[in-house]
């Protein structure tokens, strides 16, 4: 499976996650996401990812978190 399929399968999860599970979180699904593409490539580890609580996020640009991608 290449890394586009399983991204597919992964935002099929979550989209049957939101469905079943009306109160949960967006920073559960971020949280979900980031594990999720971890697992698809071990490379993930070394990509930088900041994550914002929800009081940072209301104040400095609505994003649940900032990814920084490094391709060398």
């Amino acid at each position: 499976m290449n890394h586009c399929q399983a991204h597919k399968a992964v935002t099929k999860e979550v989209k049957e996650f939101l469905s079943n599970v009306n109160s949960v979180g967006e920073e559960s699904i971020t949280d979900f996401l980031l594990w999720k593409w971890a697992l698809i490539d071990n490379n993930f580890k070394s990509i930088n990812v900041s994550t914002f609580t929800r009081q940072e996020e209301s104040k400095i640009s609505g994003a649940d978190f900032e990814m920084e991608v490094w391709l060398v």
